[in-house]
């Protein structure tokens, strides 16, 4: 049993309406009256919702759902997805899984993957795919669980196929394959269908260290950089050969996480070369693996730096705030040169160092992960 005390903010689960929220003119931050406000306790989980034709009242209305509550091992979370009824969150230091309606927020349920192999506990990634959610834990174990039910889990170990994939530290799907990513130069991959057949590509090994994402366009997958000697740079391999290893230097060091709109790949900021916590948020066009464009958020705002993952409506990218910073950025795909900001922090001070998030659609959530970096001496 995890002992979180006053760190259940890591399970402050944040959710805003994405729908609405008027753009900031002539390009400046609009915080006031975008706040998020708080009904309950400041260590629950919240969802920012308002009613879609109420312009004002978007970023602004917060309901409460406390996962802490329902079990203490439902804290720091970095992964997460949607099935489009339910959200799922997997705990990186815990090995539990939590789901809750999306419909009314609330009904959460717990599985403990631990429960079929105790080595599963720290959670790289995790994504759904058919009627099945998958886990892919540090140590290199996938886990597969049912949707359905929220039970029969099945483990396997991509280890016994090659000892190198014992580190991962991300991993994604493209809808047949199941795709982890180690932090020893390799990708694996595994059939969906029967969890099994797992192949292995070496990125080589300029290629060795950590990868904070990942995502594909149906043709190649992507890999993100975070590690200071990738030098920035963006991998891409064939997904019909499970070959045909390129690369893209961005121009920026590190990056924590990315997403795709399915035209562009988008790198979340994270650190400069050598310096500190970037806000240059960095997209490139995935048809040529080229045309690299920079949105410094740091224009409009000096503390827009050091975010963890992030995710899209089809319409905006949205960073989230990691670390000891606390403010949501939206930016629109279409322009890639305007940005809105909800500042946590103006609502709690404790609402800071969240990890990722997706949307169901209408409201986006973001993942409770932790008050400091050395609360449970976990993170990058």
């Amino acid at each position: 049993m995890l002992a979180i005390g006053k760190a259940q903010c890591t399970a402050c689960v944040v959710a805003f309406l994405l729908q609405n929220v008027m753009p900031a003119a002539n390009a400046e931050v609009m915080q006031a009256g975008y706040r998020a406000h708080r009904i309950f306790s400041k260590h629950n989980a919240s969802r920012m919702s308002t009613h879609a034709q109420d312009t004002t009242r978007d970023f602004s209305t917060v309901e409460v759902l406390n996962l802490a509550d329902t079990d203490s091992n439902l804290v720091a979370f970095r992964n997460s997805f949607s099935d489009g009824a339910h959200g799922y969150m997997a705990s990186s230091v815990t090995g539990f899984v939590a789901r809750f309606s999306l419909a009314g927020f609330n009904n959460v349920e717990v599985l403990n993957l631990t429960a079929a192999d105790s080595d599963i506990q720290s959670c790289a990634g995790a994504f759904p795919a058919g009627t099945f959610g998958y886990v892919i834990s540090r140590t290199g174990k996938v886990v597969r669980f049912s949707l359905l039910g929220f039970n029969s889990v099945d483990v396997i170990n991509l280890a016994t196929t090659d000892g190198d994939l014992n580190s991962m530290s991300f991993g994604f799907t493209d809808g047949s394959y199941g795709y982890a990513i180690s932090t020893n130069g390799k990708v694996a991959r595994f059939s969906l269908s029967g969890l099994s057949n797992v192949e292995v590509l070496s990125l080589g090994q300029g290629y060795v260290g950590w990868f904070s994402g990942g995502f594909t366009d149906g043709t190649h997958g992507y890999l993100i950089p975070l590690s200071l000697n990738l030098a920035g740079r963006v991998v891409r391999f064939s997904l019909s050969g499970f070959n045909n290893v390129e690369a893209l230097a961005v121009g920026v060091r590190s990056f924590n996480g990315g997403f795709t709109d399915g035209v562009h790949g988008y790198l979340v900021p994270w650190y400069e070369d050598g310096g500190p916590h970037s806000g240059k948020v960095v997209r490139f066009s995935l048809s040529g693996f080229n045309n690299v464009e920079i949105l410094d958020l740091e224009t409009w705002d000096s503390g827009l730096r050091g975010f963890g993952g992030g995710f899209t409506d089809g319409t905006y990218g949205y960073v989230v705030p990691y670390h000891q910073f606390s403010k949501v950025v939206r930016f629109p795909l279409s322009g890639f040169n305007t940005i809105e900001v909800l500042s946590l922090a103006d609502e709690d001070g404790e609402l800071r160092g969240c990890y990722g998030g997706f949307t169901d659609g209408i409201y986006g959530y973001v993942n409770p992960y932790y008050k400091n970096r050395e609360l449970f001496g976990v993170g990058y």
